[in-house]
């Protein structure tokens, strides 16, 4: 059985394992622990200990890195939900108004494939909708790198 107080519990990592590989490997940021214990890559719950762990064991005037957060990565079925919820909240009252709509057809990585309906399947700026308004918008609020297709 490992001594200490357990840090990662997805991994069951210690404070005293942490600690040693710190200053055995000379590691300076949490990305650097993980990578060498595997400690916060899981769940991430353990991540700010791990960060007050580096902070303790440097506190002699060492300079700390802690790169800024990352965002999570999304899993497909978070990112369907996501682009699903801004298509019906944002986009589709303002195509609706002018007698359009637009359906989700697929998610295949970082592209999007939609399709217009109503008025929009006839319309002749249906490119520039679904570019400068359902792609702009969903890369604002969804993912940056998306792009938006429509399904022909």
């Amino acid at each position: 059985m490992a001594e200490g107080e357990v840090i990662c519990e997805c991994f069951g990592v210690t404070d005293l394992e942490v600690i040693r590989a710190i200053k055995e490997s000379n590691l300076h940021s949490v990305e650097e622990i993980t990578n060498f214990t595997k400690a916060g890559g899981g769940c991430g719950k353990c991540e700010e200990k791990l960060e007050a762990l580096l902070a303790e064991t440097f506190s002699d005037g060492l300079k700390v890195v802690v790169p800024r957060k990352k965002n999570k990565r999304m899993t497909t079925l978070q990112k369907i939900k996501k682009i699903e919820d801004i298509l019906e909240r944002e986009i589709r009252p303002g195509l609706r108004m002018d007698g359009g709509d637009i359906e989700l057809i697929d998610v295949d990585g970082d592209y999007v494939i939609v399709s217009l309906r109503g008025q929009c399947t006839s319309c002749f700026k249906s490119q520039t909708t679904i570019k400068e308004f359902v792609e702009k918008k969903l890369r604002e609020q969804v993912l940056e790198t998306l792009i938006v297709e429509e399904d022909k």
